[in-house]
């Protein structure tokens, strides 16, 4: 049995591009035009029109932390969202780049953030981004594609160039 669900049922847009289910039971689905809750029932629409943390509503990654706060990665920068209120980090803050492309929210409460230049780690509520061993050059193969972390806590990184790995405790992508 198949039940599809488009803009005429409540969605923002109809091409869904991430979808996480969060703790407390919602389904979280990003899309070109915002970010939708949906209860199994109907759509509850977060934007621009919502939240001025919203710059684009382009939302292309999202996490769950410990805490049950949802990151969304968009195009315009990395949203928070926790009791009620959304929050928005960018270069300025310490991300490498404003797209955000990938998220994973790790066991130990970190945050990885895969962006279009690289990786940023957001530790202990600070954010900064990660060097590359040996250091490369950032061009287009930067752009995060995948990030995982294993049994052991280590963080599997993909761009355009291979995998690296950032081991459990180690600072920097080998």
């Amino acid at each position: 049995i198949q039940r599809i669900w488009t803009r005429q049922h409540g969605m923002p847009d109809n091409a869904v591009q991430t979808i996480l289910q969060s703790r407390d039971g919602f389904l979280w689905l990003g899309t070109r035009d915002g970010l939708a809750r949906f209860d199994g029932r109907e759509f509850k629409i977060f934007n621009h029109l919502d939240s001025d943390a919203f710059v684009s509503d382009d939302c292309l990654a999202l996490a769950e932390d410990r805490e049950g706060g949802l990151w969304i990665g968009t195009t315009s920068g990395l949203i928070h969202f926790a009791r009620g209120r959304f929050t928005r980090y960018t270069v300025q803050d310490g991300l490498l780049h404003d797209r955000v492309t990938k998220l994973c929210a790790s066991r130990t409460g970190d945050l990885w953030i895969g962006t279009f230049r690289g990786v940023s780690r957001r530790q202990n509520a600070t954010l900064r981004a990660l060097p590359r061993s040996p250091p490369t050059p950032v061009h287009d193969d930067a752009q995060i594609l995948a990030l995982y972390e294993d049994r052991a806590g280590a963080v599997w990184i993909s761009d355009m160039s291979g995998l690296r790995v950032c081991g459990a405790g180690r600072d920097e992508l080998q």
